[in-house]
């Protein structure tokens, strides 16, 4: 019987970690590298839940770390962003609290409750949210707002202008994409705090239960 710890998904969240922590090094000197390290990151996360599913190898461990590396990822790009935009860093900070806090109670009141999957809910919003598709949409938009932020300061500045000049038509697709990703990244970002309500709740009542059969 293979181990847990390799599981074909789990070996593929164990690179994401390793792409994610080369591209800490990178974040403001080489922003093309640490793009692609990023792409990459992203790429396994499309891959690592595909391959769980395909040779039966769904673990709670491969949940947690799938969920993990999800808000690594996204920490480290937003940090980067209250970096490069002082004025917006306490919005940036918010994001980041909220994001965290919402899916590490979700999370742990699954894993709690013994729930077959952390993505199966009883909120309409949570539900429809966690539906692979719209799941699929707002996370692709909500990290396409961060990188597309990234990417307008790093374009704007001596080394990378040519990504306006060079490429106009990159630059109005670019800021094009960003105008239809934000809404959708807000409501993502929005459905946190839902998410996390409910998990608190579920916690409440999972923990009431328990204290009535004790």
């Amino acid at each position: 019987m293979t181990s847990i710890f390799l599981y074909y998904a789990n070996i593929c969240d164990y690179i994401r970690i390793g792409v994610l922590m080369i591209a800490v090094f990178f974040v403001f000197k080489a922003p093309i590298t640490f793009i692609i390290c990023y792409i990459i990151s992203a790429l396994c996360d499309a891959v690592d839940g595909n391959l769980a599913r395909a040779f039966n190898q769904c673990s709670r461990l491969g949940a947690v770390l799938d969920m993990i590396t999800d808000r690594a990822g996204t920490t480290i790009l937003i940090t980067a962003l209250a970096v490069l935009y002082p004025t917006y860093a306490p919005i940036c900070c918010l994001i980041t609290f909220i994001d965290i806090c919402s899916h590490w109670t979700h999370m742990y009141t699954s894993l709690i409750k013994r729930s077959e999957s952390h993505k199966i809910c009883s909120n309409p919003i949570l539900h429809w949210y966690y539906t692979r598709s719209v799941l699929f949409i707002l996370c692709l938009c909500n990290e396409a707002t961060f990188v597309m932020w990234y990417i307008r300061f790093f374009a704007q500045t001596n080394d990378y202008k040519w990504i306006i000049e060079g490429t106009p038509f990159l630059w109005y697709l670019l800021n094009t994409l960003l105008i239809i990703s934000t809404p959708l990244c807000v409501l993502k970002n929005l459905i946190n705090i839902v998410q996390w309500y409910e998990a608190a709740k579920d916690l409440v009542d999972w923990e009431v239960q328990q204290d009535k059969s004790n």
